[in-house]
């Protein structure tokens, strides 16, 4: 099984990288490469033995899971990340706004939260250069977002 897959040129570079630093011979390279490889392979065998989910109800994660999502999450792009988040956001407050409030307290507490929204997402557009059209692309429309920022309830 290990055969017909191969291993990442990224992680083979490293171990080159590793062996010039160490200054390993290179009589001695294959071996290290081969000792490598094997280390690799049984902490991917070890990784697939470990579940992701503590309870079957598959809403808690285990300490491996949250590695594995987080993994997941930072293999996104940045701008895209920031875009995807900002979108969410979106739809959960307008969810919350669709809903209604029971108390004031509530009604201020949302209020807060989407000028909070509003504010960061303006900075992150600012601090990563992200323009109206990108945000397009990534599924978020600037005036329905400047909309709902701005309109009273």
């Amino acid at each position: 099984m290990e055969s017909m897959k191969t291993i990442p040129s990224h992680i083979l570079e490293k171990w080159e990288r590793e062996a010039i630093d160490q200054r390993i011979p290179y009589t001695e390279f294959g071996g290290f490469l081969k000792m490598k490889e094997r280390q690799y392979w049984q902490s991917l065998e070890e990784d697939r033995q470990q579940p992701i989910f503590s309870n079957a109800a598959h809403n808690k994660l285990t300490q491996y899971g949250n590695k594995v999502a987080l993994d997941t999450l930072l293999q996104i792009p940045v701008i895209e990340r920031v875009c995807k988040f900002a979108r969410f956001d979106l739809e959960e407050m307008q969810k919350r706004l669709s809903n209604g409030f029971a108390n004031t307290e509530q009604k201020d507490m949302f209020l807060m939260q989407r000028e909070h929204w509003f504010m960061r997402l303006k900075e992150k557009m600012k601090d990563f250069r992200i323009s109206k059209e990108v945000l397009a692309m990534n599924g978020l429309n600037w005036n329905e977002c400047k909309s709902f920022a701005y309109q009273t309830l």
